[in-house]
Formats: structure tokens, C-alpha cells, sequence
């Protein structure tokens, strides 16, 4: 084999290796660009969820959502952000509603329940808020401290602020 051939052979793979490098790094620079993506759809996320919680906690402490649904709703959200939030002392009482609930019938199961039955599950709700209330009362607190002190802004629809 003459030198040419040899020179020739040796240009093309310097070729393709520098080829195959500019490849690598463009594939390095979109997953840079997507894990960027998903970290700010996650930070997105958690900033919804403690905004929802903010409302959530708010409708309860102004009355203005059933005591039961606004702990089932915030047990869900709470779960989603970060499930060892139950474990703050104000908070502890919201898994434990849910467990004390969790026999009742949400959604379409309880519009399907005769009247007579549905009546007795809200009592049971009603009798559950009403003997939990101060509790419920200072998990909400401590769920408007928490959504504050993360800086969550919720606007007031009425206000337009």
C-alpha cells in the first residue's frame, strides 16, 4: 500500500471522528435543552400545586368549601409535592381525616346513593368537620404559611390584584 493511500485512509477517519464528535456534542447540548425543559415543567408544577393549595387553604379558613373536600383535595396535592408535609405537627390531622373518610362516597358513586343514605354521609362529614375544625382550622394555617413563605402569589378574581 502506497503512502497516499495510507495519508488518505488515515484523513478520513480523522474525519469521521471529528464528525462523529460534533454529533455527540449536539446530542449533549439537547439533552442539556431538555433536561432544562423538564426541570422547569417540574418547577411549573410545583408552583401550580402550591398555588392550588393556597386557594384551597384560604376556601377553608373563610368557610367557603366543605371543611372534608377541602382536606381531601389538599391531601392530594400534598401527596403529589411531597408526602412527608403530613408529617409537620399542624398537618398530621389531614391523613387522618382521610382515613376517618375514606368509607364515604365521592363524585358519581355518591350522587348515585339514595337519598336517604347520602343524607347520613354527609351528616358523618359534617359531624367529622365539626369535631375537627380547630385542627383543620391551623392545618390550613400552616398551609398558607408554607404557600407564602415559598412565595406562591395567587390573584383574587374579584379584585383583579
Amino acid at each position: 500500500m502506497s503512502a497516499i493511500w495510507l495519508w488518505v485512509i488515515l484523513a478520513a477517519c480523522i474525519l469521521t471522528v471529528a464528525g462523529l464528535a460534533l454529533y455527540a456534542h449536539r446530542l449533549w447540548k439537547e439533552v442539556r435543552v431538555r433536561q432544562a425543559r423538564a426541570a422547569s415543567e417540574v418547577e411549573r408544577a410545583r408552583v401550580q400545586c402550591l398555588a392550588n393549595l393556597d386557594v384551597i387553604s384560604r376556601a377553608m379558613l373563610a368557610d367557603q368549601v366543605d371543611l372534608v373536600e377541602g382536606v381531601l383535595r389538599a391531601c392530594v396535592i400534598i401527596d403529589i409535592l411531597d408526602s412527608t408535609l403530613f408529617e409537620r405537627e399542624p398537618l398530621k390531622v389531614l391523613p387522618e381525616i382521610r382515613e376517618k373518610t375514606a368509607h364515604l362516597h365521592t363524585h358519581q358513586s355518591r350522587s348515585e346513593l339514595p337519598a336517604r343514605e347520602r343524607m347520613k354521609e354527609d351528616r358523618e362529614r359534617l359531624n367529622i368537620a365539626g369535631n375537627y375544625r380547630d385542627r383543620i382550622h391551623a392545618a390550613a394555617m400552616e398551609l398558607q404559611g408554607m404557600c407564602s413563605g415559598l412565595g406562591v402569589e395567587v390573584k383574587d378574581a374579584t379584585s383583579g390584584t
